[in-house]
């Protein structure tokens, strides 16, 4: 039904939706299949305007417990904390009001 509408570029789509003091968020993904973490600096970040808010696999550990994982995924961390196992796994995550390049956010 909605065809239509979809080719022709119409149709709207979650990622074309924009809510008044809407956030975009943006994760830091490790390069790594294995690697040690032996900091993550996010003082330059934070002095960007937009940026709101930076999280960290430490401060969520620190903020919401050792309970930060599901229950189905209770072996699983949602950042990595002191180590990352493949790559892709994420390790921080930034809220900011406007979209920017993860480069110009995380170097």
């Amino acid at each position: 039904m909605d065809g239509p509408a979809k080719v022709t570029g119409e149709a709207a789509y979650t990622i074309d939706i924009t809510l008044p003091n809407m956030l975009y968020g943006k994760l830091l993904r490790s390069p790594y299949p294995h690697a040690k973490i032996l900091s993550i600096d996010t003082a330059r970040r934070q002095s960007f305007r937009e940026v709101i808010a930076i999280i960290t696999g430490k401060t969520l550990l620190a903020q919401m417990g050792p309970v930060a994982a599901l229950r189905e995924l209770a072996d699983q961390q949602a950042l990595a904390t002191d180590k990352v196992r493949f790559i892709g796994d994420p390790v921080a995550a930034v809220a900011a009001t406007t979209k920017r390049s993860p480069r110009r956010l995380w170097i």
